[in-house]
């Protein structure tokens, strides 16, 4: 999400059978889209792990501003 405000989305997953009904989620974020690590703050930017549910096949997800979200499913 490059906006400078939280977007959310849903997201499909068809054609696939036996997904747990959790998901890992990793997310890069940033306060601005500028910023970057450096020697002096060399973790200002990290992934961080959530865990969430969801039901069926849909999965819902807020995205921060300034972000990279990573989902992971697995197999039952």
């Amino acid at each position: 999400n490059t906006d400078k405000g939280e977007q959310s989305r849903e997201i499909v997953i068809d054609g696939v059978s036996g997904l747990n009904n959790t998901a890992i989620v990793t997310v890069l974020k940033a306060d601005r889209l500028d910023d970057l690590n450096s020697l002096t703050e060399p973790v200002k930017i990290k992934p961080v792990n959530q865990q969430i549910n969801f039901n069926g096949k849909t999965v819902s997800l807020t995205m921060p501003p300034y972000s990279v979200n990573v989902v992971r499913i697995k197999m039952r």
